[in-house]
């Protein structure tokens, strides 16, 4: 009986093992790369010294498509201004791919769902920037790296640049 208890007592705390040291591995990580549909690496760390836009948004969200046009004139229009996209939905990178070049995009869209994310940056991504429970948020990080904005629910360039001036 003894026995029987103490291999249940080990199969439940295995996993909290396992998920606990690749929370470690990501808390302990100095910089974040993340890799876009064009298969290039991003690091947030190369991002500082300009505004960083992280904005989850998914094809099927009005709201999201609605702000893309701002998102993409944040990127040609202000100085010193990144967008970076994170897609929250589960789609095949072959279909996203195809959308973003439709509504030409001209900044790096990343997927956490289904992407070519190394398992370690992306748990230390979420745990900075968590994915949001609505559609869209975006992330407003300064130049020296700092979380700085959350806003949720569509931005337009006007709400861009006036966070911006603060």
């Amino acid at each position: 009986m003894k026995k029987y208890f103490a291999g249940l007592l080990l199969l439940c705390c295995l996993p909290l093992a396992c998920t606990s040291s690749d929370t470690d591995a990501a808390a302990d990580i100095k910089d974040i790369n993340l890799v876009d549909l064009k298969g290039q690496t991003h690091s947030l760390k190369a991002q500082q010294g300009k505004w960083l836009l992280i904005n989850y948004w998914a094809t099927w969200c009005p709201p999201c498509l609605k702000e893309i046009p701002h998102l993409i004139d944040a990127v040609q229009l202000l100085e010193n201004v990144q967008v970076l996209g994170v897609s929250s939905e589960n789609i095949s990178p072959s279909r996203l791919k195809q959308f973003v070049e439709g509504q030409m995009i001209n900044y790096p869209v990343i997927m956490l769902r289904g992407g070519q994310q190394d398992h370690v940056h992306k748990q230390a991504f979420l745990r900075k920037y968590p994915s949001p429970r609505g559609l869209p948020t975006t992330y407003l990080i300064d130049p020296q790296g700092r979380l700085v904005h959350r806003h949720e629910g569509a931005i337009n360039i006007n709400q861009i640049e006036e966070l911006i001036k603060r």
